[in-house]
């Protein structure tokens, strides 16, 4: 994944005025290499920050354009990892329901859920509830991964359910008893889904555990803030071997959150894609 930088913020929202195509959305999967070596002297800190400010009230004022509509009978399942901001989970929901979804499940993973030092707990609580979901969850799976897709199946499905079945309340308590989730509100269980990154997860933990959420949902999409295009982020798109999850990074601009609603958008039709805020070739680029 080439670096992303500031410099083309206000090229990126000219890309999302426009409408690059994510499908029959604004964003698009693009692959893009590095860029040419250039004479011209870089720009003055002071003349990055007034284009990312150019580019963020920009997205915010072509923002309500660009998702109505979008997630329209959408109901989304929201996980997010230990240290994730709340700011931005909760300016994530808003831009959910902006785009017509509803926020079916918030749940706030809690340390212990990713904690290597407790792996054996996670371990027996997540053979547990593996047999309780039955088909649901593939019990030999490795540790995390089968975690992931427990939790996965207690606060999303494949199908919409309507509310919470007894599995699914049962399996809440059980996971919010051992301090693994931390639960918000209860709209029923979603078929697709965000997770925002936080605090850095240990590399295998984290690929594990987001493998295994997406094996519970319709789609998945797992967004960090900027510095995880080099961090977490940089980890899940190096290591995914196939399209299970779209990634986004950005989730601290306005633009990084519309691109994290219309990513999630695509996964009802293409799942995958790697997408980001500030970077070359605009709005959206492939890792």
């Amino acid at each position: 994944m080439i670096r992303r930088n500031l410099i083309a913020v206000v090229a990126a929202c000219g890309a999302l005025a426009v409408g690059i195509a994510l499908g029959g959305g604004p964003l698009s999967d693009l692959g893009h290499a590095e860029p040419e070596p250039s004479s011209a002297p870089s720009q003055a800190p002071a003349d990055v920050r007034a284009q990312a400010t150019r580019g963020e009230d920009f997205a915010e004022a072509v923002a309500p354009g660009l998702l109505a509509g979008r997630l329209s009978g959408q109901r989304i399942t929201v996980w997010a990892m230990p240290g994730a901001d709340p700011a931005t989970v909760t300016a994530l929901e808003d831009r959910v329901k902006a785009a017509g979804g509803v926020v079916g499940e918030s749940v706030e993973l809690r340390a212990a859920a990713v904690d290597p030092g407790r792996k054996t707990f996670a371990d027996t609580l997540g053979r547990q509830l593996a047999k309780q979901f039955g088909s649901r969850v593939d019990s030999g799976l490795a540790t995390y991964e089968r975690l992931g897709q427990v939790i996965g199946a207690t606060y999303a499905a494949h199908v919409r359910v309507g509310s919470s079945t007894a599995e699914q309340v049962t399996a809440s308590k059980t996971l919010v008893a051992g301090k693994l989730v931390k639960t918000g509100h209860d709209d029923g269980p979603g078929t697709l889904a965000v997770l925002v990154l936080g605090d850095h997860v240990d590399e295998t933990v984290l690929t594990g555990f987001v493998s295994g959420l997406s094996r519970a949902v319709n789609g998945l999409v797992v967004t960090g803030d900027t510095a995880s295009a080099g961090g977490d982020l940089a980890v899940l798109r190096h290591e995914k071997s196939q399209p299970a999850f779209g990634t986004v990074d950005g989730s601290d601009t306005t633009i990084g959150r519309v691109a994290t609603v219309l990513a999630l958008a695509r996964q009802t039709h293409q799942r995958g894609g790697s997408f980001g805020a500030p970077g070359f070739g605009g709005i959206a680029n492939s890792g």
